[in-house]
């Protein structure tokens, strides 16, 4: 079954199209979900207007008539903009399933403002633009496996999925969720390198950017593991065993690892943050 059919019944409302709204509205126009079927909210009146005239879908900055027309709300806005966007929703006489993306808000803190509502959490990450993301989602307490499964489809219009238990969405906002923003930082890095062994900048910067999209295009295409793709590069006394043994000597694994569980350990701090709210 295609997803656009999957969803045929749905009326999916999104509220916030930032980066993250909008890319969501694009997938789902993309796999040929009705424009008659999506709407959103959005307080900013530049990117309302941007919105309506670029995919020419309904855009208000009414969270209420959101409410009122959904079946999935989509909460796209960042976690200090929820608590006004909650009390609104509280009041609607409709209870859609709800898909919250904001970083660190737990299913529980929206269940304790919304009522008893079927809530979904969900990571994506900014891959999501160009349709390659992984989104990890969890269900709340009153959320069934069939809305699960209805949150899982929804989000296969911009990556793959991947189902953990809500405990562990800290671990993922630290390797996917920051993901794309170690890799982003490596081929920046890669090509500043590239120039200090003479190449000039734009050839570095070149090199670099599509070192990286044809290494990911790789990985994407084979069923071999990481290790056995760096095996095939780095032959014995080659140069790439020379590179890799500075990263050994430098405990680069070590560092990706410290750099991972800061991600982990802040995404907690803000998680608890916004359970005192």
């Amino acid at each position: 079954m295609s997803l656009s059919r999957a969803l045929r019944h749905q009326t999916i409302g999104i509220i916030g199209a930032g980066t993250m709204g909008t890319a969501l509205i694009k997938g789902l126009l993309a796999v040929g979900v009705s424009r008659h079927r999506l709407l959103a909210a959005e307080i900013r009146p530049s990117q309302r207007r941007r919105v309506a005239n670029t995919l020419r879908i309904r855009v208000t900055v009414d969270v209420a008539h959101v409410m009122a027309k959904s079946t999935i709300v989509v909460l796209a806005v960042k976690p200090q903009e929820l608590g006004r966007i909650v009390t609104t929703m509280r009041a609607a006489s409709r209870k859609p399933l709800v898909i919250s993306i904001a970083a660190g808000i737990t299913t529980r803190w929206l269940e304790q403002r919304l009522g008893r509502t079927a809530v979904i959490r969900a990571m994506p990450n900014t891959a999501a633009r160009v349709g390659t993301s992984i989104v990890a989602v969890t269900r709340g307490r009153f959320a069934t496996q069939q809305h699960l499964t209805l949150a899982q489809t929804l989000f296969q219009a911009v990556g793959e999925t991947v189902i953990v238990p809500e405990r562990l969405m800290n671990a993922v906002t630290a390797v996917s969720g920051s993901g794309p923003a170690y890799f982003f930082w490596l081929t920046a890095e890669l090509a500043r390198a590239g120039q200090a062994v003479g190449l000039p900048r734009a050839t570095a910067a070149r090199l670099a950017r599509q070192t990286a999209i044809g290494s990911a295009g790789l990985l994407a295409r084979s069923d071999e593991a990481p290790e056995a793709l760096i095996a095939q590069v780095a032959s014995k006394r080659g140069t790439t065993e020379a590179a890799l043994k500075v990263f050994t000597r430098r405990r680069m694994a070590a560092i990706i690892r410290d750099a991972v569980r800061a991600a982990a350990r802040r995404a907690a701090q803000l998680s608890r943050l916004a359970e005192r709210e």
